[in-house]
């Protein structure tokens, strides 16, 4: 247990216990209590608001419930103190930070982990067309959606990582004529290939590894199924790819795969459409079937065409919603939309509720990214597939740095990347800072189990705490990551607690030697980098 929930939980004893002594009436649901550190303020090591909070509800003068919360707190501590209009200020003894120093080194790896929860969570971490490889552009909602879920994972939550390909309509049939005519040219055939076809490089390398030499066998009347067979073949080729990247290329193990042409049975479409007729959300005008999105806050209603073949439209999300909250029961689904998709946010959220399930939809809108190489712009975004991939990406930067920079970042601004700085190895690259940092630790460790170190006597200093404080944190920025559907709070922490510890190891080097004291604090500090590793999905070296 961290000194911030030791706080907490004595907080919420000490309400219980004014609440037993009848010295308040409750008119409602008292909040939980919430610990902000400080920085000096009032020479205390943390705050709460929580008499502020209970005034509303307790129909009292904030600083009166401060004072009945300070008289039934059960823990010893230096001194607790009151403020205007009701701030309640907590000082620790020495004591109480290296117990609570003491339970993280204890937990280990396991630090930050809650206890299992009954909630499931469905984060859609990839939603793609299987037409071509996961590109670039989409590449920052994968690895936000991925560390989000290693986040709620930690917190005890069962997560479901799914990738959703879309298989089916006008695209793929694109497809199938694309890497067939490709593989017609290098057979030394005169066939045409217009720019309405895909102009990636990838179309080639498919008509070159894939086995098509039964097309040039075909005869022109049977061309039809010829490229029917190869369409079949492409997507099956760009789906192994993919399972390859996500496994070998991301360190990303999705959980669910769904194709669209499964998803689209008639089983499942029958079932929909008895449902929405039985809600009255669905009617028809002209022939054309509509449902009454507008009844749940979107724009206004949407088309329901069963041979839609939009990979977006409204037919399709309602499959994928309908299997996600009423055939898996999913108590939250997570979605993420980039830049072009943020109007699908009222559309998607209405749809959510047509059937009626308990099935809370979240939709993150995400911005976008640019890349500078060598001082210029990178083009990212190619016409017909011809963008960069994610792969080649990833091939250019290493695993790790192609992580870290997309989640380092807040995803609901647009931000401009360095490729260059991405693979610098100075202390500029925050990633190589990192690491660095960690590696100093761990080599300072191994001296220090070798050498005889004497207990330390004195106080704890101002330095030892800042990191004890940063070091506390860790369970504190898993939870605001979790409630806010961010991440990059995650990156910005590894920077602070790299700091923190760079200041104590300057002190030592300056004014006295590594004592025990020091060596705990710099092994419990070792675990929690270790741990914020884990949960960015980064290797330690």
């Amino acid at each position: 247990m961290t000194i911030q929930q030791r706080i907490l939980k004595d907080i919420t004893h000490a309400i219980e216990h004014a609440r037993k002594l009848k010295r308040w009436t409750v008119n409602g649901t008292i909040p939980e209590a919430d610990i902000v550190t400080l920085s000096g303020g009032h020479g205390a090591d943390f705050s709460s608001t929580i008499a502020l909070q209970c005034g509303p509800v307790l129909g009292m003068s904030p600083l009166h419930i401060a004072e009945d919360i300070k008289h039934c707190l059960q823990e010893e501590y230096v001194q607790v103190q009151i403020a205007q209009p009701g701030f309640l200020y907590f000082t620790l003894s020495d004591a109480q930070w290296l117990s609570a120093i003491a339970d993280i080194e204890h937990m280990g790896e396991r630090y930050g982990v809650e206890r299992k929860k009954r909630e499931q969570i469905l984060i859609e971490c990839i939603s793609a067309p299987l037409t071509q490889p996961l590109m670039l552009a989409q590449a920052r909602n994968v690895y936000v959606a991925d560390v989000l879920a290693r986040v709620f994972e930690r917190l005890g939550y069962r997560v479901i990582r799914e990738c959703v390909l879309h298989d089916r309509g006008a695209q793929v049939e694109v497809l199938g004529e694309s890497v067939m005519r490709k593989y017609l040219h290098a057979q030394g055939m005169n066939v045409p290939y217009s720019d309405d076809l895909f102009q990636g490089e990838y179309v080639g390398e498919l008509a070159r590894t894939m086995d098509l030499s039964m097309v040039k066998r075909t005869p022109l009347n049977k061309m039809e199924q010829a490229k029917a067979y190869v369409k079949t073949e492409a997507l099956k080729t760009l789906n192994d790819q993919l399972h390859e990247l996500c496994t070998d290329g991301m360190h990303l193990s999705c959980d669910s795969w769904i194709l669209e042409s499964e998803l689209l049975n008639a089983e499942r479409t029958e079932k929909i459409y008895k449902k929405l007729k039985s809600r009255d959300v669905v009617y028809e005008v002209q022939g054309t079937q509509w449902v009454r999105t507008s009844s749940y806050g979107d724009d206004k209603d949407r088309e329901y065409d069963a041979n839609s073949t939009d990979a977006v439209s409204a037919y399709v999300e309602l499959h994928l919603l309908h299997d996600r909250g009423v055939e898996r029961k999913v108590h939250r689904t997570i979605s993420f939309l980039n830049d072009e998709r943020h109007g699908y946010e009222k559309r998607l959220k209405a749809l959510a509720q047509l059937f009626g399930t308990k099935m809370v939809h979240d939709t993150v809108r995400t911005q976008m990214v640019t890349f500078v190489q060598h001082g210029y712009d990178m083009r990212v975004i190619g016409r017909n597939g011809d963008g960069i991939t994610l792969k080649e990406y990833i091939d250019e930067v290493g695993k790790d740095a192609a992580r870290f920079f997309f989640v380092h970042y807040s995803y609901d601004e647009p931000v401009r990347i360095d490729m260059d700085l991405m693979k610098e190895n100075s202390e500029r690259n925050p990633l190589h800072a990192l690491r660095a940092g960690y590696d100093r630790l761990t080599q300072l460790l191994a001296q220090a189990e070798k050498a005889e170190q004497a207990v330390a006597q004195t106080p704890i200093t101002q330095s030892e705490k800042v990191l004890m404080h940063v070091v506390s944190r860790f369970s504190s920025v898993l939870e605001q990551c979790a409630r806010t559907l961010t991440v990059h709070h995650l990156t910005q922490y590894g920077i602070d607690l790299l700091h923190v510890v760079n200041e104590l190891l300057k002190e030592c080097a300056e004014h006295q030697p590594m004592h025990a004291r020091h060596t705990q604090l710099f092994r419990v500090t070792c675990t929690t980098f270790e741990c914020l590793f884990e949960v960015l999905g980064l290797q330690k070296k």
